[in-house]
């Protein structure tokens, strides 16, 4: 499961989408410290990624899950490869190419 797209219940609800658009999924989850974690179920939501000046969107399929966190969604290594992304964590930041070519940094 360490693969997943996890998109928090909070974020969901900010962004306005349609309830409609979840797949069932009921199965709980269990977290780094063995704690249970409820899951919402899916969604396939089109994500963009953009700095100022050009963005990229490719669909992630994100398991939605209701838990307390500062992040708003967890990207996951297969999400990120579909991206093209480079990944430099000491910079907090990643770098993938548009579809015209031009390099993003976010």
């Amino acid at each position: 499961m360490g693969a997943l797209d996890v998109l928090y219940w909070s974020m969901f609800q900010q962004l306005g989408i349609p309830e409609s658009q979840i797949e069932p999924f009921l199965e709980p989850l269990i977290n780094f410290v063995g704690e249970t974690i409820d899951t919402i179920g899916y969604a396939h939501l089109l994500t963009t990624f953009k700095d100022k000046k050009v963005s990229k969107s490719i669909m992630i399929k994100y398991l939605i899950v209701n838990a307390c966190t500062s992040y708003n969604a967890f990207i996951g290594p297969l999400s990120l490869n579909e991206l093209g992304a480079i990944i430099s964590t000491f910079h907090l930041r990643i770098k993938f190419l548009s579809e015209n070519g031009m390099i993003i940094v976010v």
